[in-house]
């Protein structure tokens, strides 16, 4: 049984936009998508902030899973 359930809206305790950031990269380089000539990381990432910001905003008027979500948003901005 939990005895607290704690919410970071503000990312005292972690900070989320660094993590998913940072996380980004990682796949972006496992999946070698940052060998390519064409690649930047900054429009990438601008990209990829507004595509999956449009997706979670529309997560449940579409009926999309969370996993979707992400998938939808990695595979748009591609």
């Amino acid at each position: 049984m939990y005895k607290a359930v704690i919410f970071d809206l503000d990312n005292t305790l972690l900070n989320y936009s660094i993590s998913e950031r940072e996380s980004m990269k990682r796949t972006v380089e496992e999946h070698e998508i940052s060998q390519e000539e064409a690649f930047i990381w900054d429009d990438f990432w601008g990209c990829f902030q507004r595509v999956n910001m449009q997706y979670w905003n529309d997560r449940n008027k579409a009926g999309h899973h969370i996993l979707e979500v992400l998938e939808y948003s990695f595979r748009d901005t591609l």
